[in-house]
């Protein structure tokens, strides 16, 4: 058989070659092993909160929420009662004020009396005397109106301050209610949270060891070095006995020799083997 001589001996060549390579990857397969050190995937880590924990968080942002609402509706009780005291103190100053005005009115008025008695010579008489007698009980009659208005409308402010009272005392308690009761179902809302963030933790982390074990027990050792070297030895035997039996087909056994040293891909494939089919082939050809 002459070197590329015709299609059959390209077509052989290509098949010897095909064949070194069908040894080589097997020779790779057999070889590369699987895992030296076993497979460990990186867990989630998550602490759930203790109940008291949780419950302590639950108290704080419900504590904050209700506790705003009920600043503000006291701030604004107190601010409406603030005003209310403010308007009681104008009426009692109104009332002096008034009383005063009244006192001075009839003060000149008795002073008036006295004078025309003194002209008229009568100062001692019951006249002037019962007149300014009269005034003094005119006086106090519109002194005590004044007074009663003044403590009508005071009391009626009062009325509306203890009213304000009552109500603030209400919603105060209204709104502890709702917090107490929001507090217990933000509490169990974190705590069913936590669980259901644990369990997805720990539902992941099994999964996790679920494909470690799968793969470490599936995967096979890395071989030893006296194993690999059993497993090359017998590739590298098996590809000098292809390479011997494709050099035997040719009927020139001094072309034969010549095509194989005309191709360096043959020292790669042979390695160490390589001069022993050359002594092979040269013996054949000698």
């Amino acid at each position: 058989m002459a070197k590329y001589s015709t299609e059959e001996s390209e077509k052989k060549r290509k098949e010897i070659f095909d064949k070194l390579n069908e040894l080589e990857n097997a020779y790779r397969s057999e070889t590369k092993g699987k895992v030296e050190k076993p497979l460990q995937l990186e867990r989630l880590t998550y602490e759930r909160p203790s109940d008291d924990e949780l419950y302590e968080k639950a108290k704080a942002s419900i504590e904050k929420k209700y506790g705003t609402a009920r600043k503000n509706a006291t701030d604004t009780a107190e601010k409406k009662k603030l005003s209310l005291s403010e308007t009681i103190a104008e009426l009692e100053k109104q009332r002096k004020k008034d009383n005063a005005a009244i006192d001075a009115g009839y003060a000149s008025a008795a002073e008036k009396v006295s004078a025309d008695a003194v002209k008229r010579g009568i100062q001692r008489s019951s006249i002037a005397t019962n007149r300014i007698a009269e005034l003094e009980k005119e006086k106090l009659a519109d002194k005590s109106i004044i007074d009663q208005n003044s403590k009508s409308k005071a009391d009626d402010i009062r009325k509306q301050i203890e009213e304000l009272t009552a109500q603030l005392e209400e919603t105060l308690k209204a709104s502890q209610d709702e917090e107490a009761a929001a507090r217990e179902t933000e509490f169990e809302r974190l705590k069913k949270e936590s669980d259901d963030k644990a369990d997805a933790v720990k539902k992941y982390n099994n999964s996790l060891e679920e494909k470690e074990v799968k793969y470490n027990s599936s995967a096979a050792k890395a071989p030893t070095d006296e194993e690999l070297a059993k497993i090359k030895k017998s590739y590298d035997i098996k590809k000098v006995g292809a390479v011997i039996d494709y050099y035997m087909s040719f009927d020139d056994k001094a072309e034969a020799m010549r095509d194989f040293l005309s191709d360096p891909a043959f020292e790669d494939y042979l390695g160490d083997y390589y001069n022993y089919v050359f002594t092979v082939l040269k013996n054949r050809a000698d």
